[in-house]
C-alpha cells in the first residue's frame, strides 16, 4: 500500500543523515511547508548513516506526523555516498534530489521547480539546477554570495548540456534529476571519492551521459547552504585530508575526463570548467601557505603536482582564459597557462595604484619581461624595481614584479606594453588597453581600506 502512495508523488528527497540533530527541525519545516503540497507531491527518504545523537528520534517524530511521506532507513556508518546509494534503491518517483539535512530550502522551491518542468516538457529536461545561497548560522544572516551565483541569470531558458560554455553544476543537493535516467545509467555515488567532489563526479557523470538533453538553471528556486557556527562540516575539515590531494583528483577529476573522451572523443567545456572550479580552490587556499600541507610527505607533494599537470593537459587555454569563478583572476590564469600549458595568454595585465608622489606598477611572469613605460609618449625608466616569488606547495608558482615611477602631473596619460603584446592596465575595477589617464588611477589608500573591510567581513563570516 505504501508503495502505491509513493508512486503518486512527483519528487523524492534523499538525505544522508549523520549526527545533524540540531538542524533537522529546520530541514523538515522547510520541506513540509512548501507551497507545492508536501503530502501530495514530495517523498523523503532519510538514510541514517549510524548517527549517535538524537537524529533518529527527531526523524521518527516527524515520520509519525507524515507516515506516507517519510521513509526512514537505519544503516551502519559508511559515509554520505553509501547512504545516498542506499536511498537510490528505494526511488519510485519521477524526479529526485539530494538535499543535505543540515541545509534547508525556500518555501517556493518545489513550486518553482514543478512549474518549470511542466512549462518545458518539450525541451527534454534532464536536470534542474537550483540557486544556492549562504545562511550564516552564527549571525542568522542570508547572503547571495556563493561563487556560482553568476550561473543564474534573469533571463532563464533551457540549455543543451553539451553546449554549456559558461554555467556549471557541481552539487547533487541543488540538482533535480530524472530518476529514470539515473536508473538507466545505473549511476551511483563513488564511495572512494572523499572528502569532497563526490557530488561533482556524480552530477557530471550524469551530464556527460545525457549531454544531448537540456538543463535549466532556475534562479527562483533557492537552496540555503548552512555555514555552521562550529565549522565542523565536511567542507570545513577537508583540507586536512590526504585523500584530497590524490584520490579526489584521480577518481574524481581524471575519471570525468576519461568518461568524456570515451563518449565524445574530447572533453566538453562544461566538464573542463567543473574540474577547473575544483582545482581553483587549491590555489586560493594554499598559495604562499606551505605550512598548510606539512602533513603531506615529499613524495605525496610530488604526486599531487604530477596529477595537477596531467589534469591541466585536458583543460584548454581558452577555458583558462574565460574562467570567472572562485575569485580567480589574471594572477592564477597567467601562471596556469605558463606552468601547465607552456603557452602564455595572448595578453598581459599590469596592476596600477598611486600615492601622492608615485605610481606603483605590478605584473606577473616567470621571468622579468620587456616592459615599455611612457607618460604622454615620453619613455620613463622606473626608479624602483622589485621581485616577489609566489609559491604553491613548496614550488615556485610565479613571480610578481614591481616598479615605481614618479608622478609629475595628474593630467597626463600612462602607456605600458609588455613584450609588445596587448597589455591591459587595471586599477581597482577599471581596466583599459595600453593607455590610462593618471587621474583615473585608484589610490593605494582606497585599496587598503577596501581590503581591510573585506578581510574583516571574511573573518566574521568564515573565520
Amino acid at each position: 500500500m505504501k508503495n502505491t502512495v509513493i508512486q503518486t508523488k512527483t519528487y523524492s528527497v534523499i538525505s544522508a543523515v549523520y549526527n545533524v540533530a540540531p538542524y533537522l527541525d529546520d530541514y523538515f519545516k522547510s520541506l513540509t511547508k512548501q507551497t507545492l503540497d508536501f503530502e501530495k507531491h514530495i517523498y523523503l527518504i532519510l538514510v541514517d548513516d549510524g548517527s549517535t545523537d538524537a537524529s533518529a528520534e527527531i526523524i521518527q517524530t516527524w515520520q509519525q506526523k507524515y507516515p506516507d511521506n517519510i521513509h526512514y532507513i537505519k544503516k551502519e556508518n559508511g559515509g554520505q555516498s553509501s547512504a545516498r546509494n542506499l536511498g537510490i534503491q528505494h526511488l519510485k518517483t519521477p524526479w529526485v534530489t539530494f538535499i543535505d539535512p543540515d541545509d534547508f530550502i525556500d518555501k517556493n522551491y518545489f513550486q518553482e521547480v514543478d512549474e518549470t518542468i511542466n512549462a518545458h516538457r518539450e525541451n527534454d529536461l534532464a536536470l534542474i539546477s537550483c540557486h544556492i545561497q549562504y545562511y550564516f548560522e552564527q549571525y542568522r544572516l542570508y547572503l547571495n554570495r556563493h561563487p556560482l551565483k553568476k550561473c543564474f541569470k534573469d533571463e532563464e531558458s533551457p540549455s543543451i548540456i553539451q553546449e554549456l560554455t559558461e554555467q556549471i553544476q557541481l552539487s547533487a543537493s541543488t540538482a533535480i534529476f530524472k530518476t529514470e535516467l539515473i536508473k538507466t545509467l545505473h549511476l551511483k555515488f563513488d564511495t572512494n571519492i572523499k572528502p569532497n567532489f563526490e557530488d561533482a563526479h556524480f552530477v557530471n557523470s550524469y551530464l556527460i551521459a545525457y549531454a544531448d538533453k537540456s538543463i535549466f538553471f532556475l534562479k527562483s528556486a533557492i537552496y540555503y547552504y548552512r555555514r555552521r557556527k562550529s565549522k565542523n562540516s565536511t567542507i570545513d575539515t577537508a583540507w586536512s585530508k590526504k585523500e584530497l590531494f590524490d584520490d579526489v583528483l584521480r577518481l574524481g577529476c581524471q575519471d570525468l575526463f576519461i568518461q568524456a573522451k570515451q563518449k565524445y572523443g574530447y572533453v566538453p567545456v562544461f566538464v573542463q570548467r567543473a574540474v577547473l572550479y575544483h582545482l581553483a580552490w587549491y590555489y586560493r587556499n594554499l598559495m604562499n601557505h606551505n605550512e598548510q600541507i606539512v602533513f603531506l610527505s615529499k613524495e605525496e607533494q610530488a604526486r599531487f603536482h604530477t596529477l595537477l599537470q596531467e589534469l591541466f593537459q585536458e583543460i584548454d587555454i581558452k577555458t583558462i582564459e574565460d574562467f570567472d569563478f572562485a575569485n580567480i583572476g589574471f594572477f592564477e590564469k597567467y601562471a596556469w597557462s605558463i606552468r601547465y600549458k607552456k603557452t602564455p595568454l595572448a595578453y598581459q595585465t599590469v596592476f596600477i595604484l598611486k600615492n601622492k608622489k608615485y605610481l606603483m606598477l605590478s605584473y606577473y611572469a616567470h621571468k622579468q619581461e620587456d616592459i615599455e613605460i611612457s607618460i604622454d609618449n615620453v619613455p620613463v625608466t622606473p626608479i624602483v624595481e622589485l621581485k616577489q616569488a609566489h609559491s604553491f606547495v613548496n614550488t615556485l608558482f610565479i613571480n610578481e614584479y614591481y616598479a615605481q615611477i614618479p608622478i609629475k602631473s595628474q593630467d597626463t596619460s600612462l602607456r605600458i606594453q609588455i613584450n609588445k603584446q596587448p597589455t591591459y592596465l587595471r586599477s581597482g575595477k577599471m581596466e583599459v588597453k595600453d593607455t590610462l589617464k593618471i587621474a583615473e588611477i585608484q589610490s593605494d589608500k582606497i585599496k587598503r581600506v577596501k581590503q581591510t573591510l573585506h578581510n574583516l567581513a571574511r573573518k566574521l563570516l568564515l573565520g
